[in-house]
């Protein structure tokens, strides 16, 4: 017997998968490509001020692009509106 305990891999559910690939299918594909070009640039590096710099740069241009903004108003005009619908 290990010193320590093995855990078994979760397993998610059928519907469960299928609710999360809808949602991001709902994502911009450009932002879905740069989030994972994020994430392999940074895998297994320690946390410091260049990748800190790196990870701000990329989000920035995400952002900054024609989709970014989109996206970003598109958030926004639905906080406002559930806001709006609070309040009433």
């Amino acid at each position: 017997m290990r010193g320590r305990s093995q855990r078994s891999p979760q397993v998610a559910k059928d519907d469960e998968l299928e609710k999360k690939h809808v949602e991001l299918l709902k994502n911009s594909p450009a932002a879905q490509a740069a989030s994972k070009e994020l994430i392999r640039a940074v895998a297994n590096q320690s946390i410091d001020a260049t990748v800190i710099a790196e990870t701000t740069r990329r989000i920035t241009e995400m952002r900054a692009s024609p989709e970014g903004r989109e996206g970003i108003a598109a958030f926004l005009e639905n906080s406002n509106s559930t806001e709006r619908r609070e309040r009433m």
